[in-house]
């Protein structure tokens, strides 16, 4: 037995009762108790033999002399190594339970894990029989409160109450959790808090405490003017009394809150006069009438940013400081001092997290008071400040209700939306191209819409029907944006998420486009026949038609058979599109287009006549133009090739002579290009540029196959001289040459030539760079060498 706990090594009850019958032995007995813990630690009981009830006696004598350590060394080895069922060891594990708690109280250290291991003990001993008293269902309802779990801390103190009668400080704590939300009632709220400032007797304090809460509850309610008439009831009990001043404030309080504002700033200021500065007074009556100039005008903006700064300067970390701060802050928000207030704003949410939760400075009163002036400040058309404000909001969502997020993150990215949207729009009418600055604020914040987008669409997952319109609308912002890598992405996966939605036609309708802007038109095909195969009777479906044949033709030559397929079809059969529809007509311009490029100018001609004399006011025309010019002169070169194998003179003749006007309206059709180009106001389109430069040089090459040189050099040397910084220049001079070449005039040529060796040696290397042909400057010069040397004129 040498080392066992034995029933002679633990104190008999009436020996430890002598021994603390006299206090000033106390110290004494608790130092002897320390070394019986130690004798704990250092003997195992007999299995047969362990001294329970002296063991449990030992712990309430610790627990009562406050040596909650060494009760819970005792306890804790106890429960390790006594070989007992649980019912015997229910009262031991209630002694841990209460030592634990009763010690973290002591060192002000509670922490959700201790909690957590104090209401299991609790727990345990209840389950096994122990009997709770009153104190343990307080001391367990603390243990709740730090594991957050306020519902059940609640329960436990009105036991506490029920068991023990009135515990006036323990009820104001569970009324708090309740008024907090965090518990729910099981009376009127105001009715309890008027029973418990009732029940107060003289504790003036708890009395003054549930008034106050009652105004609060009622100001929560909408129902302000029944304030007053609390006050007026409780205001006998406080008049003359330390709580008489505070009773004020709060008639101060209530007199703002229902718009007597004169009234409460000359109560305000009367009740600062009259008590010194510094405490609990100062802080709040230096609030409140900050509160009340704010509320009464912009022009009083400055005078209560005074008062909200001097709580602040003057007064320690707590509630009234930090709705100081937040009162600045909107100071400064309606002044339009958007960069202050942020600052503001963000000491403000520091603060808060730091801090106790108050009914005048918590994380829902922030996130009211940011959503309100960022809405203000978009009336007022300062988006910019808007959407600033708007997304300081988002630091406080981390721990709001799912609505709220909800409510968030749909404002923000309708704000976000709308600045994009705004900035565009000036930019737009000022009429000049968007500058890097602006393009790049454009970008950021509709890519900043779609992310507020998707957000929202996460926190709707239980409303598939409104998550798929977020998302879908996400994809088309990122699509706006610019990015259109992260578009055809989203647009991927809402087609793969969302497959009940009835926006899936659109979104791969817009899948199709972005991938045929990012070079892949075989991957765009495949969206758009998707599209028509899975709706075929939807809009969307038609609409796909377009953009696949130019998807087709960016695959030329070998898809521009389905690209004609697909035009014809529009063009004939569609079900949807008349001749007066834009689709019709982007279809016959395209048709055209395709039999150009299909070298079928004959049937393009027909189509393209047909098209400019169905559509002469489209903004369109001008590239209509230029295929049914390309058309008629490619025609008439065909003509000519084909004249070499003409089978009669007769025949030949009017093959020449069908060239020859094929090959002058050709040149007519460039002139009227040219001409609308030249009367443009505003810069060519890169498009447009290289139309007008082709027209240029094709119209006299149009002269120049139609044996008129003469007009061809006047052309060729009009062209050379609007050209003179690019390489198409130098396709002038040559043409020249061989102009003058046919016409006999060696000298002309030979001076043509000399202008066109000048111009290759002194064009800028960003001409050979930007131009779409590969000839290098280096290719020029040999080949204008090599036709020096030849000696052809």
């Amino acid at each position: 037995m040498d080392g066992m706990l034995r029933r002679s090594d633990v104190a008999t009850w009436p020996e430890l009762q002598r021994r603390i019958a006299n206090k000033w032995q106390l110290p004494l007995f608790v130092v002897s108790l320390g070394a019986l813990a130690g004798s704990f630690f250092l003997a195992k009981p007999a299995p047969d033999d362990f001294p329970l009830a002296e063991t449990i006696r030992q712990l309430d004598l610790l627990i009562d002399g406050k040596v909650y350590a060494g009760a819970l060394r005792i306890a804790e080895k106890a429960l390790a190594e006594a070989p007992l069922p649980p019912e015997q060891l229910a009262p031991v594990q209630l002694r841990v339970a209460r030592s634990l708690v009763l010690l973290a109280l002591q060192e002000r250290q509670g922490t959700a894990a201790l909690g957590e291991k104090a209401a299991g003990h609790f727990q345990f001993a209840e389950d096994y029989g122990a009997t709770l008293t009153a104190d343990d269902h307080e001391w367990w309802g603390r243990a709740l409160t730090w594991t957050d779990n306020a519902p059940r801390a609640v329960q436990h103190f009105d036991l506490a109450v029920a068991m023990d009668g009135p515990r006036l400080d323990l009820q104001r704590d569970a009324l708090s959790l309740r008024l907090a939300q965090r518990a729910p009632w099981t009376d009127e709220p105001l009715a309890a808090l008027d029973r418990f400032a009732s029940e107060c007797g003289d504790r003036l304090d708890l009395a003054f405490w549930a008034v106050e809460q009652e105004v609060h509850v009622l100001n929560a309610d909408g129902r302000d003017d029944e304030s007053a008439t609390v006050l007026g009831r409780h205001a006998a009990r406080f008049k003359d009394s330390d709580f008489s001043p505070g009773f004020e404030y709060l008639e101060s309080l209530v007199l703002y809150w229902t718009g007597r504002l004169d009234e409460a700033e000359l109560r305000l200021r009367a009740l600062r006069n009259a008590h010194p500065p510094g405490g609990d007074l100062d802080a709040r009556t230096g609030w409140l009438l900050g509160r009340v100039l704010l509320g009464d005008g912009d022009g009083r903006a400055f005078e209560a940013m005074s008062f909200f700064q001097n709580v602040i300067e003057t007064q320690p970390p707590g509630p009234y400081r930090v709705a100081a701060r937040i009162g600045l802050a909107e100071a400064l928000a309606n002044l339009e001092r958007v960069d202050e207030a942020i600052d503001a704003y963000r000491i403000a949410i520091d603060e808060t997290a730091s801090a106790d939760r108050h009914y005048l400075a918590n994380r829902d009163v922030l996130r009211v008071s940011l959503t309100v002036h960022s809405d203000i400040l978009r009336h007022r058309g300062n988006l910019p400040a808007a959407v600033a404000l708007e997304s300081l909001n988002g630091s406080l969502m981390e721990d709001a209700d799912a609505e709220t997020r909800i409510r968030h993150y749909r404002r923000l990215g309708a704000l976000q939306e709308s600045l994009a949207d705004h900035l565009a729009t000036t930019a737009a009418t000022e009429g000049q191209p968007l500058p890097a600055e602006l393009s790049e604020a454009i970008r950021i914040a509709t890519s900043g819409a779609a992310d507020a987008m998707l957000a929202l669409s996460e926190l709707l997952h239980e409303r598939p029907a409104e998550a798929a319109e977020a998302f879908l609308h996400a994809a088309r912002l990122a699509y706006r944006s610019g990015d259109r890598r992260r578009a055809e992405a989203l647009l991927g996966e809402f087609v793969d998420a969302f497959p009940e939605s009835r926006d899936v036609s659109s979104a791969l309708l817009l899948l199709g486009d972005v991938r045929r802007e990012t070079g892949q038109p075989q991957e765009a095909v495949e969206a758009y026949r998707r599209c028509i195969g899975d709706f075929p009777d939807s809009l969307n479906a038609a609409r796909s038609l377009l953009p696949m044949a130019r998807a087709y033709m960016a695959m030329r030559p070998r898809e521009l058979d389905l690209a004609y397929k697909t035009l014809q079809f529009v063009v004939d059969d569609s079900r949807v599109f008349t001749p007066e529809a834009q689709e019709y007509a982007e279809a016959l311009f395209l048709l055209g287009d395709v039999l150009n490029q299909s070298g079928r100018f004959e049937e393009a001609i027909t189509v393209l006549e047909e098209a400019r004399q169905r559509y002469p006011d489209d903004l369109r025309l001008h590239r209509v133009l230029y295929i049914l010019a390309d058309s008629y002169r490619q025609s008439g070169m065909a003509l000519k090739a084909d004249l070499m194998s003409a089978q009669h003179v007769g025949e030949a003749g009017q093959m020449r002579e069908s060239a020859q006007r094929r090959l002058e309206t050709a040149r007519r059709l460039y002139r009227d290009l040219i001409i609308e180009y030249e009367a443009r106001q505003t810069p060519l389109a890169t498009i447009d540029r290289v139309y007008y430069r082709h027209a240029l040089l094709y119209e006299a090459d149009c002269h120049f196959e139609n044996h008129r040189y003469a007009e061809a050099i006047e052309l060729y040397e009009a062209a050379a001289g609007t050209l003179a910084h690019t390489t198409a220049a130098l396709a002038a001079y040559v043409q020249m040459i061989n102009c003058h070449v046919f016409l006999g005039r060696p000298v002309e040529a030979a001076a043509a030539l000399t202008r066109a060796k000048v111009l290759t040696r002194t064009l800028a290397d960003r001409a050979f760079e930007a131009d779409f042909s590969p000839e290098t400057r280096a290719d020029w010069q040999r080949y204008l060498d090599w036709l020096e040397r030849a000696e052809l004129f």
